[in-house]
Formats: C-alpha cells, structure tokens, sequence
C-alpha cells in the first residue's frame, strides 16, 4: 500500500484500472509489472477469438479480435481477495492499511444508455445521482473499465448487479463499455470534479495532480516538413468511408485525454505561457512516454537516439492492444529511453510547429522532480 499512500484519490480506466485494482489487492509492484509483461497473462485477458472470426476484420482493417468471456476469468485470478468484494468497500480497506481516507473510481460507459458511468468507492459522493447506485464488485468494474470496443472485444462486458430502483428490487444485467468511449480516457479531470463537489473542498489551487499515461504518438503534420521522411510526419489521410469509421472509433483514444489534463491544469489556477516561456509551475505534473522525432541544429527532424527506423515505425502504428511479445519488448524499450531522457515525455500543451513543450515537462526526469519537490514521498 505504499504507493496508495501517497495519495488521497485514485481515477483510472482501461489498462489503468488493472494497476490500481493491483494496488488495492496490496500486490508486490513486481507483480503488478508482471501482468503487462508475462505473455501468458496478456493472454488471459486478451483470448483471441476463432481465426474464421478474425478473418473479415483483418481483410477490412475493422473489428473485434478478443473475446470478452475469457477476460473476466483472466481478471479475477489476479486479484482473488478484493476482486470479488464491493468496491464500496474497498476505500476503508485502503485505509485501514495506509491511515489515510482514500477513495477511487473507475471509468466505464453504460452500453445500453449510452453514457458514461463513474464506477465509485465512494457510495456517498455528492457527483452521484440521487438513484440508488448499482454497485459492481472491483473485478466486476475492472472487467467493464478495460472492454474497449469495435477493435478489440466482440461483446460488452455483461454481469447482475442489484438495483434498488425497479419496482421489484433484484438482480439486472448491465452492459458496459471502456469508459474511453464517455471521453474518459484520461480520467484526471473527473477525480478532480469528485474532490471539488466535497463538502468543504480544498481550494482548487492546493490540489495536486499526478497524469500517468500509457504512450502516445505525436508526429508533426508532414505539410511542415516537406523533406522529411514519411515515418516522421503524419501525411493527411485520403476521405473515404471506412476510413471515416475507423477514424470515429479510434478518436476517443487521441484528444480527449489532453484536453482532460489541460482543463484541469486551468482549473487548479495553472497560468498561460507568456511570450515564449514555458509554464512549469502548474498543479498538475503529466508522466507520459511520447513516440515522436527530434529536431536538430538546423530544425530538420530526425529519429530520436535509441530508436531505428524500423522500431520507430513499429511504435508509430502499434495498436494499444500490445500482445505479442516483441512488441511488449519494443515498448519496454521504449520505456527505458524515456526514464533515461532519451524520447519525449509529453507535456500539457506543446507547439504543433516546433514541438516543445509551452505547459509542463518535454522530459521525465524533469517532470519527476518537479513532483517530488511539491509531493515527498510520505
């Protein structure tokens, strides 16, 4: 519980919410890691679907890969004592261990009515309607958090949960969604929202908020840069139908994550750059690997140190979904050079053109230290 210490309020969503449903269960960080890099228990949540059924998806580029029976399963052997209890409960079990109120929440998105849910620990929060909650067990939620959609799994993820609202209260089968389709992706705003609505709230001014991100790719528009070559800049796509499809089901993945960052960063009083200054005394320090090029001397861009061609290729269109082992391998990879500096780390807000950071940190270990200064470690 070390880690949850250093923390009042814990949001996440897809593969987010299996890391904090690993902190919550008390497991080794070693542990933790080992889920993401252990072949066989990427493949527990991510069971391929029959290969007749993978066929037309992959002849047209679109469509469900896994099969959402086996993730359950997958999930609930990797945390066998919080997984199967109320996550109403699970706030007070963190703090009988840390000393410290603690509550979470995890993202999902209502199948059938088609918005967004706040899956709580806190039973009492004032953000909640006044209905009585539906409330899932920490697998259950887990289960719902990490069920991406349209490329990924074939099925919502469908349990019982008891609802005191019908006029027999009983069982009722949900269905949800990640909660990336409600525009949750990067729940950072949302936690601060449920600290906010408290009785007696903090000034927003003396929230802190730490972002973690899974990796994203940048590239420059290619319009910028006419000499560069194609694997360093994004070229403008050709219009067309199916590419409109895909471009729908893949945009909750892009803007809505930054965009969280920076409205909390606004909100918690964090300044505008002036002139050419960089803002780095905001309220809210983003840890994020970027895949995107260098610039040199002359502003011409170039592959950052430690990644080829083909390796910066690869990271450039890898789907979010890593489960080959050389590709778990190659982002590893790239975890290491962004620990050790050597890639981008992104900020809050950067220029499109020159590509350095106007708000936050263009580098971890910048980043890193900036937030231990403001946070020790307690």
């Amino acid at each position: 519980m070390d880690v949850l210490r250093q923390f009042d309020y814990a949001a996440a969503n897809s593969g987010g919410t299996i890391v904090l449903a690993g902190l919550i269960e008390d497991l080794p960080l070693t542990k933790v890691r080992d889920f993401f890099f252990e072949e066989t228990a990427r493949r527990q949540v991510f069971s391929l679907l029959p290969w007749w059924k993978r066929l037309l998806p992959r002849f047209i580029g679109i469509g469900p890969r896994y099969d959402v029976k086996a993730k359950l399963a997958g999930l609930g052997g990797r945390m066998p004592i919080t997984g199967p209890q109320l996550i109403t409960a699970l706030g007070a079990h963190v703090e009988r261990s840390t000393g410290r109120q603690f509550d979470f929440l995890l993202a999902t998105f209502d199948y059938d009515r088609c918005r967004g849910v706040l899956q709580r620990s806190d039973s009492d929060s004032p953000t909640a309607s006044g209905a009585a909650p539906h409330v899932p067990t920490l697998v259950q939620a887990v289960h719902a958090a990490t069920n991406a959609p349209v490329n990924y799994f074939n099925r919502p993820a469908r349990f019982d949960l008891y609802d005191g609202n019908l006029p027999q209260p009983g069982p009722r089968r949900r269905r949800f969604w990640d909660g990336a389709i409600g525009g949750y992706n990067n729940p950072a705003l949302a936690a601060l929202v449920e600290i906010m609505a408290r009785p007696n709230p903090p000034l927003a001014s003396e929230v802190s908020i730490l972002s973690l991100g899974t990796g994203t790719v940048s590239l420059p528009l290619g319009k910028y840069y006419p000499g560069a070559p194609d694997l360093l800049v994004h070229r403008l796509p050709k219009e067309g139908l199916l590419h409109d499809i895909k471009t729908v089901a893949t945009a909750i993945m892009d803007d809505p994550p930054d965009a969280a960052s920076f409205i909390a960063h606004v909100w918690t009083g964090g300044r505008m750059p002036a002139g050419r200054e960089t803002v780095q005394d905001g309220k809210l320090v983003r840890l994020n690997p970027l895949v995107q090029p260098v610039r040199d001397k002359s502003g011409a861009l170039a592959l950052p140190a430690g990644l080829d061609e083909k390796q910066f290729a690869r990271l450039s269109t890898m789907d979010s979904d890593a489960v080959a082992q050389e590709d778990v391998d190659l982002v590893h990879h790239l975890g290491e050079l962004w620990l050790a500096d050597g890639v981008a780390n992104q900020p809050l807000r950067a220029n499109g053109l020159t590509l350095e950071a106007e708000i936050g940190f263009g580098r971890y270990t910048a980043a890193k230290r900036a937030w231990l200064a403001r946070n020790p470690w307690r």
